[in-house]
């Protein structure tokens, strides 16, 4: 709470009167312009507009300006609330014109600037969504959309769903607001201060995060990236299938129950999609001899390197930090009987990465991942286990734990169900 405190301190009286000023001017022009039909066309109704203190900043230069200066309230303050800039003649002029405009609120719930969305229609000169420049009060890295206007029910245990704009947010909260909160950075990629913030807002560890971003490479890219930003805060993070489909248009074409079916039914560890992202340059070399192995000891690294330290550590204590041999000099598997140890102590979402490893790459006993993951854990310091006198290894008959370990139901992960006793991996041809 002390960054939320520190926040305050800085807050300047005439900027919040000035964005006070300004949603009352936005959310009175709003019936009178384009912006109702088209927001009910995206089953967003006039209540919702409402609750939400959407508005509409008409097409004029000096519209939100004049208003302001009339409301006895100075150009250095109109422009040092985001709300105007100097044109090119030298003249005060209104930042948003002609967009439906969304008011965004800090943690605390005071109003800390706008976005506005264009007109649909207009050309690719500009920018479907803009947000107000950065100010005293917006800072796009700390503030999260529907943070504020979803803080009851995250208290009261909705999950929290971080789409990619503001309208997928609303959708979301639409969709289901006992259950879902929805969210969004404000023109930035997730950071770690938004997390930060969405944590003292709710109860992560608790509740965990879902995260629906497009099923497109810049969405994968977007949700590896959130993976690394939630990852220290929980360890219960789930990505939605989209399908094509954003949840602000699921919302328009089907229904709040069809967006709401979606977020329940259509989930999948987020860490799945971190290796999936990995795994995917890979996949035109996994058709050469040696090229599933290759990739496999490239993503055990990867997995290794996103282990908590504290398990990391403990990895290194059971393996007395010595590679674990996978084969004997007679290429026969070799049983391993610390990998058992290893594999009950591992987090859920490691268990998750270790299988989607071997499903993607066709390995039937997760164990070898499982070892490979040891291994990138040591292998710095690490020598191969020589035994000259050891009797005749074993076959891994019990490589992986068996019955395996489960994951709880309530974190959404499906359980660990490696291949029999005894097999090896079989690569997919």
């Amino acid at each position: 709470m002390a960054a939320a405190a520190a926040s305050s301190a800085d807050r300047d009286p005439r900027i919040e009167g000035v964005l006070r000023d300004a949603e009352q001017f936005y959310t009175g022009q709003l019936a009178g312009s384009w912006a109702p039909a088209y927001l009910q066309q995206r089953g967003i109704t006039a209540t919702v507009m409402g609750e939400w203190h959407i508005g509409y900043a008409p097409g004029g230069w000096t519209a939100l300006t004049s208003y302001l200066r009339g409301r006895g309230h100075h150009n250095d303050a109109i422009q040092a609330a985001g709300l105007a800039r100097i044109s090119s003649r030298g003249t005060l002029i209104d930042h948003f014109r002609d967009r439906v405009m969304l008011p965004v609120h800090d943690e605390q719930g005071t109003l800390a600037g706008f976005i506005g969305r264009a007109r649909p229609g207009t050309g690719p000169d500009i920018p479907k969504y803009l947000n107000g420049p950065a100010t005293s009060t917006y800072k796009k890295g700390d503030l999260l959309f529907g943070l504020h206007h979803t803080r009851d029910h995250l208290a009261r245990g909705a999950t929290p769903v971080i789409t990619e704009g503001p309208f997928d947010a609303i959708a979301v909260t639409l969709a289901d607001p006992h259950h879902y909160a929805g969210l969004a950075p404000c023109g930035t990629a997730l950071t770690s201060r938004q997390a930060a913030a969405l944590s003292r807002a709710a109860d992560l560890r608790h509740t965990g995060v879902l995260v629906a971003f497009d099923d497109d490479t810049a969405g994968r890219k977007a949700a590896v990236r959130a993976y690394h930003i939630l990852r220290p805060i929980s360890d219960r993070l789930q990505s939605v299938t989209l399908s094509g489909k954003d949840p602000a248009e699921i919302l328009e074409t089907d229904s709040p129950a069809a967006l709401q079916a979606i977020l329940q039914d259509r989930v999948r560890p987020l860490s799945a999609v971190v290796i999936d992202a990995h795994l995917d340059p890979w996949e035109s070399r996994l058709r050469d001899i040696g090229g599933p192995l290759l990739a496999m000891r490239n993503t055990a690294a990867l997995i290794a390197r996103l282990l908590p330290p504290e398990t990391a550590g403990a990895i290194r204590q059971i393996t007395r930090n010595t590679q674990l041999l996978m084969l004997d000099e007679r290429m026969r598997p070799v049983a391993n009987p610390e990998l058992p140890e290893i594999a009950r102590m591992l987090p859920a979402d490691t268990i998750c990465q270790i299988i989607r490893t071997a499903e993607r790459l066709g390995f039937t006993d997760y164990s070898d991942v499982l070892a490979e993951v040891a291994n990138a854990v040591t292998r710095n310091t690490a020598r191969p286990r020589v035994a000259p006198h050891a009797p005749a290894p074993q076959l891994a008959g019990e490589s992986f734990p068996h019955p395996p370990p489960t994951v709880p139901a309530s974190t959404g992960l499906a359980a660990v169900r490696p291949g029999g006793p005894g097999t090896r991996p079989k690569l997919a041809r």
